[in-house]
């Protein structure tokens, strides 16, 4: 496609090809940001015994939903911001006091935000937070973006044993990466779409132990595009909504389909008419309809290549006017051009290096690539028509010499577009065999079905079934006899359970088989991650009450998460607390969950539970845990230790002893109004001569509402989680076994030390701040 037909012309600029020069002109945003700021001329303050205690006071609210006392701060920044994305009010205020509190966790938080193996998954939050960085922190925001697409997760724990193969010259590529740390699979669907098993299908036949290691990044390549897309668009603000993430991109619009709808009845109208005259007439009238169909159809053929001429010119300019004029977008723009490149190269030499060798399995050279080529924008498609992001790649790739880049500039530039995608995406796709690919080209059979990304099965499962029939029944039957497994580690548990809950007589076997299959990958991926370890006295309390229902994305119920994450928590508890959960609405429940059954059965056992509209989560601790205890006399080392409780954290408070005279109230039973719901429940524990098990708030409420902490920062015996994504397990998982190894008895916990924890992982370190 040349530029007569799709204008993706872009002057030229030094810094596109000069890091020193991109790296001055970030610079100098940076110092125009600082020089913007208002001076800081709060002065801190005195700590006085009465000022300190009316602060704390102030603290203190009613959460919106519910009634029971809740805090509003959790005294530090950076754990309120933590703890509470994606749900958050005044986003960007947040933000600024987390950076200022401590930048480094701040932006180690907005990274955790998009991790997919190491954070909550939530994209279009990241986005958010990310231009708030790159509005006001432009060169902490550029030079830490590399870090998305980064390989900095090991796919399993790295041991010295394969410190000593990193050392070893003749180690493959793979493994020196995994070692050093560079971005061979830096794309969650290349390094997640399959099972070692799946990777090296020789490997089932000849297990490998250990696992082979390689690393997966916090996001994907198409992230970088998005950002730049959004910007173009003008969707900072609202990037969920932006035109960039929408799918389709051009969707049928429905005065078109009813358009065409009429025009059919009035061809099967004449066509009735002519039936009924004489045949020469007939044949005329025909002939007539059919020049002035071919006329009219040939206006509007015209009539839309002008149009889409004129939209595209006017997005070409768009981008040049913002490359000129907007050096924070010109920043932006050439800082993932540079990171697209430079991996696009050493894809490429990976390519031409690569020898066949004995050992080597089917994808043996795709496994060595990253999937920068997959995501890199195709001409005149998708990210490339919005920022025209192919110019900038194929630029940097086959216009190196500034000199020759400026010289007949256009030309140059349209062949350089065309050798882009003939000598770099065409050959590198190919290695790959992407299944997307094989789809585009109508090759359904032909499709290895255990080279498919969790995402792109669940997407396209109902299309596999209908275009490869035989193929993927095939494949299912094998799943289901754990003769082969299928990629679920990059999928939420929300998802899983979404799908097990919509499950009916109608379901085809192959779905159900697909569905349990990627259920069992899902738990094998967070064993494997963290060394097999377990959770150690652990329960889940799931909150089933009405208010779980609705979330603010359409589609997504926080009680499909709430769910999820407690089925995984069964299936990753030790004895004797592997196979029981509690339940908690109107009346708390206790069930038994039988974890050997299949996921559909395990979600409509809860989902059954009883609900209703009250959130009475006092009576989980005051009507069973509490009481039993005592009943049964159960010694402390017997009691359970943690509590995992999934809710949206909009409780109710607890009931008040009402007496005749305010006199005669026992105040021992009434809970003070400057205590949290919580404490309350602490109190009742210390009374009974019981110490309260450590506890994990984990909020599912992703609806813009403030704050309710039932604890603060350094809250013993307490943990602040929040988001749909299982990976925050890992850090209890590993928490366990390593203080288990360090010492006899458990040290407390605290919500702050659990985030710094969560963030102290190896996968975030070499961020940087710089402004």
């Amino acid at each position: 496609m040349s530029f007569e037909t799709f204008p993706s012309y872009l002057p030229f600029y030094e810094s596109l090809h000069n890091q020193d020069a991109l790296a001055k002109e970030v610079d100098a945003l940076s110092s125009k940001t600082l020089a913007n700021k208002a001076p800081n001329l709060r002065r801190a303050p005195k700590s006085h015994p009465f000022m300190l205690a009316l602060k704390q006071v102030q603290q203190f609210s009613r959460v919106q939903n519910g009634n029971a006392q809740a805090l509003t701060t959790t005294d530090n920044p950076c754990l309120d911001l933590f703890s509470s994305l994606p749900s958050f009010d005044d986003l960007h205020n947040k933000l600024e006091q987390a950076f200022e509190h401590d930048a480094m966790l701040t932006v180690a938080i907005i990274i955790h935000c998009r991790s997919i193996h190491d954070g909550k998954k939530e994209k279009n939050v990241f986005y958010k937070c990310f231009y708030w960085l790159l509005n006001n922190h432009p060169k902490t925001a550029l030079e830490n973006l590399q870090f998305v697409v980064k390989g900095a997760i090991p796919s399993r724990p790295v041991t010295d044993q394969d410190h000593l193969k990193s050392d070893d010259p003749a180690t493959d590529s793979q493994q020196q990466a995994a070692a050093t740390g560079e971005p061979m699979d830096t794309d969650v669907d290349k390094v997640d779409h399959m099972d070692t098993d799946d990777r090296h299908p020789q490997s089932i036949e000849k297990p490998v132990n250990p696992k082979p290691l390689f690393y997966k990044s916090h996001g994907c390549w198409k992230d970088l595009l998005n950002l730049v897309s959004i910007y173009v668009l003008g969707d900072t603000e609202d990037p969920a909504n932006s035109t960039a993430l929408s799918h389709p991109r051009q969707p049928v619009v429905s005065h078109v389909r009813s358009a065409r709808q009429s025009r059919v009845a009035l061809y099967r109208e004449a066509a009735k008419e002519r039936k009924e005259m004489h045949p020469k007439k007939a044949e005329k009238l025909l002939a007539r309809h059919l020049r002035e169909e071919d006329h009219k159809n040939q206006f509007a053929k015209e009539a839309a290549a002008r149009t889409r001429q004129d939209v595209r010119h006017d997005r070409q300019q768009q981008v040049t006017h913002l490359l000129k004029h907007d050096p924070l977008y010109r920043a932006l723009h050439f800082t993932v051009a540079r990171l697209f490149a430079t991996q696009l190269e050493q894809d490429l030499d990976v390519l031409r290096s690569f020898v066949v060798t004995e050992a080597s399995t089917k994808y043996a050279l795709g496994d060595r690539l990253s999937l920068a080529a997959k995501w890199a924008p195709s001409l005149a498609s998708a990210h490339d028509k919005f920022s025209l992001m192919a110019t900038s790649i194929a630029e940097l790739l086959f216009l190196k010499d500034p000199v020759l880049a400026q010289d007949r500039r256009a030309y140059r530039l349209n062949g350089a577009r065309d050798l882009y995608r003939r000598q770099v995406l065409g050959p590198l796709r190919r290695a790959m065999d992407l299944t997307e690919t094989r789809m585009s080209k109508n090759e359904w059979k032909k499709i290895d079905f255990s080279h498919v990304s969790a995402k792109c099965m669940q997407d396209n499962r109902d299309l596999f079934a209908r275009h490869a029939k035989v193929q993927f029944a095939r494949y299912m039957r094998a799943v289901e006899k754990g003769e082969r497994s299928v990629a679920g580690a990059s999928l939420g548990p929300h998802e899983l359970v979404q799908r097990a809950l919509q499950v009916d007589d109608k379901t085809p076997r192959e779905q159900l088989q697909l569905l349990n299959g990627q259920w069992a990958s899902y738990l094998r991926d967070l064993t494997e991650a963290t060394g097999g370890q377990t959770l150690q006295g652990s329960l889940a309390i799931c909150d089933i009450s009405n208010s779980m229902n609705y979330g603010s994305v359409p589609g997504v119920r926080p009680l499909d998460a709430a769910i999820g994450l407690s089925l995984t928590v069964l299936a990753l508890s030790s004895p004797p607390f592997a196979d029981m959960m509690m339940t908690f609405g109107d009346e708390p429940a206790l069930l038994e969950i039988n974890t050997s059954a299949s996921i559909v059965e395990q979600a409509h056992q809860i989902s059954k539970a009883p609900s209703g509209y009250s959130i009475n989560f006092h009576k989980v601790f005051l009507d069973i845990l509490l009481p039993m205890a005592i009943r049964f006399k159960i010694k402390q080392e017997d009691m359970v230790k943690r509590l995992f409780v999934f809710t949206c954290m909009q409780f109710n408070d607890m009931p008040t002893e009402e007496t005749s005279s305010t006199e005669e109230n026992d105040e021992g039973n009434k809970p003070s109004k400057f205590e949290t719901l919580w404490e309350s429940i602490v109190i009742k524990y210390h009374e009974a001569g019981y110490e309260p098990p450590e506890i994990v708030w984990w909020n599912l409420c992703d609806r813009q509402i403030p704050l309710a902490a039932q604890g603060s920062h350094d809250t013993p015996g307490m943990a602040m989680v929040a988001g749909y994504s299982q990976s925050m397990l890992k850090t209890f998982m590993q928490g366990d076994a390593i203080r288990s190894r360090q010492a006899k008895e458990r040290p407390v916990i605290t919500p702050l030390q659990l985030m710094q924890d969560d963030l102290a992982k190896p996968s975030f370190s070499g961020l940087q701040i710089l402004d």
